[in-house]
Formats: C-alpha cells, structure tokens, sequence
C-alpha cells in the first residue's frame, strides 16, 4: 500500500455546517428523563446533573437555549421550568409516561420566545389523542408559562410516536405523526403563523403499530418507523419541501421487537435498538439496492437488559437507554460503519439515578448549526466544509490559506481544502440570500503530522529479530497487525506499517520491508580410510549465498577456506571433520549438516638386500634379505615371472641377465609399500679342458685324445702334425681324435693344435698348444 493511500485513509474529516437561521446546537444540551436521571452536555461530554425531577418510564423531552441554559422539559404531563418547579398551567399535558415519544418541543419559527409542545398519548391513555399546548418564555420573568393555547386536538387517534424535520427552507418544521384511525402519517408544516391544521396525508404499505420510535435523518430526507408489536420497521424517503414520504424498504425483525431508532450524524448509516435483547442493529444505507441495505445488518453491541431509545447528541455520539439501567450505553463513532462504531455498554454514568427506556425526543438537526466548531487538522490531509443551507443564493469560502492560491476560495456548498503549511489560519464563509451578507469566522490551527521513521528497508538473517521503535511523547501506536505498542520486533519476511498519532490526533504513516536471508547450509561428505600417502579430499556442498567463510575442524586442528558453493578440500590427517561455522557474504551464520570421517592408516617401508652382489650362471643361487619394516606379509617378484611369499627367500637364475626384482610389504591395513633393486646374472665363465696326452694303444685306456668344455656357444678344434699339415679337425665339442688320419695310425709324437671357442657373451678365444700321442 503506498504512503499516499494510506494518508488519505488516516485524513481527518472535519465538516462544517453553515445555516442561514440563528439556532445553535446547544438546544439540544439538557436531557431529563428516567427515574430523575439527566445529563449536561455543554462542556462537550455529558456530566450526569441529579436535579431532575421526571419519573418517566418512557417518553419526554427538553429544551435549552442558544447557549445550552435549560429552559424547561417535561414528560407529556407535567412541564418543569428551569428550576425544576411545575410551570403555572403546567400540569395535565394529554402524553403519558407510558406513550414511545410523549413529546417532542419545537421552537416556533421567527419568535424568540414561544414554544410547542407537541403531545402524543397512542395506546396509553383515555384520550389517545395528537395535542399541542403552546409554552410563552416571556412569562413568568422568563420561567415559562403554559398558556391557553394548551392540549389543542390536531387529530384523536395518535399512536406513540411523533417526529419534527426541518424545512428544506430551513426556518419551517414538518410535525410528523401517524394516524392511528386512517392508519397514515400526517405531516403538519409549522411556521411563524403556528400550526398548519391540513396535514399532508401520507399512506404506507404496511400497518404501524402504536409502539416503537417514529425517527428523522439529521439533513431531513429520510424518516425510519419502527413497529415494535409488529416486529418490523419501515424505512421512508422524506421531501422535507413537500412533507410527502415515500416508502424506501421494510425491514422484519421477528423476535427482536424493534423499539429505538436513531441515524448516523452523516446520515447514511441506520441504528435500530431492540426492546427484549438489548441488541442493537446497524444498517448501511449507502450500501446499495435495498436488499443490499438488509444484508448489511450487523449487530454492533447489545444491552445488558431491555434496550430503549436512541437518541443523537450535541456531541455526535448516540445514547441508547437501558431499562432500570444507572449508565447510559454509547455508540462512540456512529459515523463509521461496523464495529468500527465503537459501541460502548457503560458509556455514560448517571450519577447513581436509573434510566427506563425512554430518552428525551429531538429533532435531529437541533445538533447541527452555523457555528464554526474546528478543533485543528494535521499537515496533509485534506479538511472537508459543507454548507447544509442549501436554501442560500450562494457561498464564498476563504480558508485564510493565501500560499494555496486559488484553491483558497470556494463557491461550492461542499468542498475540500488542502492547508499548504502548519500554523494557524483563519477561515471566512460567506452567505448570500435575497441580497443579504452573513459572514461566519472561525480558525483552525494545522498541525504538523508526528515525525516516524522505520528505517529503510532490511535484510535479516534467519533466526535474527529485527526491532522497530517509534516512541513518541504522548503518543498513540497502531501497527499492521492492530498491535498498539510503540515497538514491533519480528523474525519474519513481510510488508510490517505503523501509524503514530500524537496528542494533537495527527497521524502519520511509514512502511518498511524485511526479507529474511534464509541461512547458508553445508553438507560435508567424505568418509574414507586411505594409506599414508594417498591424497584425500573433503567435498563441501553449501546452499546460500556465496561466497563463504567457512571455519572446520578434525577436533585437534582448525582450517580455515574461502569458498563458493560446493569444493574439495585436501587434508592430510586422521579425524572427524565438522563445520564448526559457516558465514555467507551476508554475515549471517548458517548451519552444518553431517560430518566426515577419514582415517589415513600407516605404510610399511619396504626394503632387502641380495647375496651375491654379482653371479654369474656359473652359480646363480641369490639369496634374499628382507629389510622391510612395519609389515604382515610380503610378496617377491623375481623379474623373470616368477614370485614367492617366504621373507627371506633364495631364488636360482637360469639364466644370465638383469632382473628388476621387486618386493611388495603389505601391512595389517593393507597398506602396501614397494621397492624394486636390479639383480644382474651374468654370463658364466667357459671352462676348456685340454689333455696334454693319450694312448691309442687298444688297451682301452685313454684311446682318445678328448676336449671337454663347459659354457661355450661354439667349438672348433684342428690338430697338426710335425710339418704343419691339418690331420683332424672338429666343430663339435663331443668329437675326438682317435689319433688315425685317412683311416692309417698316426704315429708317436707331438701335435700341436688349434682351438677356438666362443662364450656366452659372443667373444672367441683361441688357445694354440701340443700334445703327446703314446703308442
């Protein structure tokens, strides 16, 4: 809602009614009635007087003058002067204690001193007539005297009710009453020549019964008869030119026996006030067709007993009689519509004296006047005049606001003016008619609207309270959720707004936003039990806002990261890792979900030494040392496929070569440490036999001249005699000399040789020598 439309919603509307006759609203400032009880409303609240000397247990009616000093009142039976004393003549007035409305007092038009009486008795008493009897205040040294002119017929079947409207010429009445013969409501037009006897003869639709109030709105176009036997009221549109009524709406209470009735100050709400509940009934009249105004029925308050009449007073409040009650209820805010209208049981004490059901009968617009009564307005709100005469040529206001320019005059009879400042300003109206002036002034004063500030709007963290204060000196406080401190404090996101009004009745508005930053949550995930050395990462997934201070801990150590949404985090130790405190780029704090368990177990070391440190295939037996520490079991691989489990193991090589031979430790965590050495076999060493000698004799013994040799990839042999020549030769080690050359033995004596062999590692040797053939 903007600041704007709320202003206008708090904006004070002041209503000033201009009338171009000289009554005054005080007329209407002395009631009487009940069991002696009375009421003094010219300090502006009633004040309960305990002078009275009525004991009605219904209708009556007072009188005061233009500056609110009781003149006289009565029950429709006896009249009382100002001192409470009978008037002379004042007796045998034809109401009755017991008629709805006895009597209704109206100033005769153009005279300062004559009054009527008007008088109804209905169903009550022996006569039952519509009378009146004329009071002159000019007699008895300003006393009163009931004159002559007393209990004169109008008409001699009245019911208990009667009723007085102002004529749209504003100086004229309508005496208003129902005929209980012709079952009509008859309008009399009063003026300065007394009572017109030729009624305007109304009909209506339904019958009316001799209960219940006969009532008329305060601008005059509409009456309202209430049928309390009946259970209904009838609702009536009033030319208060012509005195004719038109029927409206009729409205069935059933088991409610309506009784009081009363209209709002502004004319567009009905209060209807019912006899054995208490209740009393609104009815919007603005609200639409006619079945729209009966839907809008809306109890607003009931009486603790019997509910009588209603009755307006000068200080716009309406009273509802409460039989054998010593309080008066109150409607406080008539005007507005609902409960709004503030209806108060104990409104008004009595000053220890009892109310019946009847209050004092007036007719509606002796409360309003052309005096101008402003109490002051506040800075910004718009202020509201209307001329209620609308009998007047013209009007010319000046609201005493030259800075307005030309919004500071109006001719309109109804019209709103905007102040451009505080401070005081002094108001002119002026009425036209027939070419006379009367000028009305007054001065309101507009004061400044009470300074109020929330603040801008703000951001909170979840679970944070954020607290408005809006203290003020004397100070009323009505916040969004009709909460009446003078500080709010929430947790919750929302539209929140204060309205402040002062001492002075100003009121002003402010609004503020709060959004809730929800808080950042962090799930960690990552339970794992690893080897020392292998690398381990925490994954932190955060929902918030980022980026994040994020403080976690193994219980033992703290660590510290910067960091967006979701991450990995290297650690390198055991522990149980948990977010200890997680801040978003808010400042707010937010929470840790989970928590993550990694154990890092220890490695073996792995390590052997070998014996021999060189072999060749001469002797390839190695044999193994196992240095390892730490560990359960180990595993050796050989290097050429083959592996074996024992811890010192020796391994034979067949053949020569570098074999990377690797040893594996593995731990009671299966934890798995490795080390790999070169192990080198080398080529073996050949070994050449040769025999320096042999017998070839046939004895069987040592017949060939035999080589043997080991570790060689290649053999040749050639044998020479003394001259050199080539007798044998061989390229297989396994072939030997028998000492024969082309099948002929060879004789005794020395040969030389030839041999050539090559070895494992592809070299030739050569080895020249001589031998001995024995025969």
């Amino acid at each position: 809602m903007k600041k704007e439309e709320l202003n206008i919603i708090l904006s004070i509307i002041l209503t000033v009614f201009f009338q171009y006759s000289s009554y005054a609203q005080n007329e209407g400032n002395f009631w009487y009635f009940g069991a002696n009880a009375g009421l003094d409303f010219n300090s502006g609240a009633p004040v309960a007087v305990i002078d009275g000397q009525l004991n009605t247990s219904e209708g009556c009616a007072s009188i005061s003058d233009n500056n609110g000093d009781l003149l006289f009142y009565t029950d429709g039976m006896t009249v009382y002067d100002r001192n409470h004393a009978v008037m002379p003549n004042g007796m045998g007035l034809l109401g009755n204690i017991s008629s709805t409305q006895s009597a209704i007092i109206v100033q005769k038009p153009s005279s300062n001193n004559i009054y009527y009486i008007f008088t109804v008795d209905g169903g009550t008493g022996a006569s039952g007539g519509f009378h009146y009897s004329e009071v002159d205040m000019s007699l008895q040294a300003g006393l009163g005297d009931v004159t002559a002119n007393k209990n004169i017929m109008i008409f001699p079947q009245a019911l208990e009710k009667v009723s007085a409207i102002k004529h749209q010429n504003n100086q004229d009445f309508w005496i208003i009453a129902p005929d209980a013969t012709t079952q009509t409501i008859n309008s009399y037009l009063f003026t300065s020549t007394g009572l017109n006897m030729v009624p305007v003869v109304n009909a209506v639709l339904n019958n009316i019964d001799f209960v219940g109030y006969l009532r008329g709105s305060p601008n005059g176009d509409k009456i309202v008869n209430v049928n309390a036997w009946t259970n209904n009221y009838e609702l009536f549109d009033f030319d208060n030119t012509t005195g004719v009524l038109t029927s409206q709406l009729t409205a069935i209470m059933v088991g409610e026996d309506p009784y009081g009735a009363e209209f709002s100050p502004n004319n567009e709400l009905l209060y209807i006030s019912c006899w054995p509940t208490g209740n009393v009934y609104q009815y919007n009249l603005m609200a639409g067709s006619n079945t729209d105004i009966l839907n809008s029925s809306t109890v607003v308050g009931q009486a603790p007993g019997i509910g009588g009449a209603l009755q307006l007073g000068s200080d716009m409040k309406i009273y509802q009689a409460v039989g054998s009650a010593s309080s008066l209820a109150v409607i406080n805010d008539p005007d507005l519509v609902g409960f709004a209208c503030n209806y108060d049981v104990n409104g008004v004490s009595l000053g220890g004296f009892t109310s019946y059901y009847g209050l004092p009968t007036f007719y509606s617009s002796i409360f309003f006047s052309n005096t101008i009564d402003i109490n002051g307005f506040c800075y910004g709100d718009s202020s509201y005049f209307n001329s209620s005469n609308t009998s007047v040529d013209s009007v010319f206001w000046d609201f005493g606001d030259p800075s307005s320019g030309i919004h500071n005059h109006s001719t309109k009879l109804s019209v709103s003016h905007l102040y451009s400042d505080t401070g005081s300003f002094n108001i002119t109206l002026y009425s036209y008619l027939d070419g006379l002036i009367d000028t009305t002034f007054s001065n309101v004063y507009v004061y400044p609207l009470p300074e109020i500030s929330l603040g801008n709007d703000t951001l909170i963290c979840e679970g944070d309270v954020v607290l408005f204060d809006v203290t003020a000196p004397q100070s009323t406080y009505l916040w969004h959720d009709n909460t009446t401190s003078s500080t709010f404090q929430t947790d919750l996101e929302g539209d929140y707004f204060v309205v402040v009004t002062d001492s002075n009745q100003c009121s002003n508005i402010d609004s503020v936003t709060v959004l809730v930053n929800p808080k950042a949550e962090v799930t960690i995930t990552g339970d794992i039990e690893v080897c020392q050395g292998t690398d381990v990462f925490l994954f932190f997934n955060i929902i918030g806002i980022s980026p994040f201070n994020l403080v976690f801990t193994n219980s033992l150590d703290t660590f510290y990261a910067q960091q967006k949404s979701s991450f990995n985090y290297q650690v390198n130790s055991s522990g149980i890792y948990s977010v200890v405190n997680i801040e978003d780029s808010l400042g707010c704090l937010g929470t840790s979900i989970g928590s993550a368990t990694v154990v890092i177990n220890p490695k073996p070391t792995a390590d052997f030494s070998h014996t021999p440190l060189d072999a060749t295939l001469n002797d390839p037996m190695i044999e193994f040392d196992n240095l390892s520490t730490n560990y359960s079991i180990v595993n050796w691989y050989f290097g050429d496929g083959s592996t074996d489990t024992l811890i010192n193991p020796t391994y034979i090589y067949l053949e020569a070569n570098t074999f990377n031979v690797k040893l594996v430790a593995t731990n009671q965590f299966n934890c798995t440490d490795s080390i790999t050495y070169p192990v080198v076999i080398k080529p073996p060493t050949f070994d050449l036999f040769i025999p320096n000698s042999f017998t070839p004799n046939g004895d069987a013994r040592n017949e060939l001249w035999n080589i043997q040799a080991k570790f060689i990839l290649s053999f040749n042999l050639k044998i020479f005699n003394r001259f050199g020549e080539e007798i044998f030769s061989s390229d297989d080690i396994n072939k030997s000399w028998d000492g024969t050359f082309n099948a002929k033995e060879s004789q005794q004596g020395t040969y030389t040789y030839l041999i050539t062999v090559e070895d494992f590692s592809n070299t030739f040797h050569s080895f020249p020598g001589s031998f001995n053939l024995v025969r």
